[in-house]
């Protein structure tokens, strides 16, 4: 009857135990410890949303990235864009993955497109942990641009998982890594199939060498430390004046170019908000 007791006693601290830090204990989940799920890059410990710094690099999250399951999902590096007193907003360091912004060839706004339901269904579940999820905010987005010229469609949403917007990615250009990102091998390699059908190399990208950077990146105070890299083509959430056609960033760090949704040879760069 004394170790029952004792047992009984047990029962409680397991029980909490599972349910802190970044795990993915079962039954009630309670809010992360975000200084156990959201690590600087440098080491520090984040406690306060205001303990990030803008343009900081941490990693948040974890998914395919290196072609190898045998190793696990490797950890999200995230780019801080903004820090507000209780939320920052996290853009991926890298072009995670390659899906179409819409699955069928038709003119269709962010709120139904098929890439919006991956995001906050498939990627959402993938990428974070039960416990980690209770620091992703939902946060409602303002998409206000055009899917067909002067005829505006897009009504605002309320998402967890998101591509960033035109307007955002020129509001946040100053960022040092904001616009220009390389794909993972594992986004590659999701390219691959569809880019050999159509005699394409993989996802649309460019590789920066000092003659091109010189001539068009140089004057737009891009980072020299884009030379010698594969810089990639990814989503933005707006839509493109033109039929069928959704915007995405050009791979020289421009954003505003549009290219048809149902291509798979476009990737994937997620943001969202933290908030506790």
């Amino acid at each position: 009857m004394k170790s029952n007791r004792h047992l009984g006693r047990l029962v409680p601290l397991l029980a909490a135990l599972l349910l802190s830090g970044c795990g993915s204990g079962g039954g009630k989940i309670e809010k992360a410890d975000p200084a156990d799920c959201i690590i600087p890059a440098d080491g520090g410990t984040v406690k306060q949303v205001t303990d990030l710094s803008v343009g900081e690099i941490v990693t948040f999250g974890a998914y395919e990235q290196d072609v190898d399951p045998s190793t696990g999902a490797e950890k999200i590096e995230w780019i801080v864009l903004d820090v507000e007193e209780h939320r920052a907003l996290l853009l991926s360091r890298h072009v995670l993955d390659t899906v179409p912004f819409n699955e069928t060839k038709k003119r269709v706004p962010w709120k139904s497109c098929t890439l919006r339901k991956w995001l906050n269904k498939e990627f959402y579940e993938k990428a974070f942990s039960t416990s980690e999820r209770t620091l992703i905010a939902e946060t409602e987005l303002k998409n206000d641009d055009f899917i067909y010229l002067f005829n505006p469609v897009n009504t605002d949403t309320t998402d967890k998982i998101f591509p960033l917007s035109f307007a955002e990615l020129n509001a946040y250009s100053g960022v040092e890594g904001e616009r220009y990102a390389e794909a993972t091998p594992y986004a590659q390699s999701r390219a691959t199939p569809y880019a050999q059908s159509e005699k394409l190399k993989g996802i649309e990208s460019l590789s920066v060498d000092e003659r091109y950077f010189d001539g068009n990146l140089k004057e737009k105070n891009v980072s020299r430390d884009v030379i010698g890299r594969t810089l990639a083509c990814y989503w933005a959430r707006s839509n493109a004046d033109g039929w069928k056609t959704a915007d995405r960033t050009w791979i020289v760090g421009d954003a505003g170019g549009g290219t048809s949704v149902y291509l798979l040879n476009v990737g994937v760069r997620p943001a969202l908000y933290v908030s506790w």
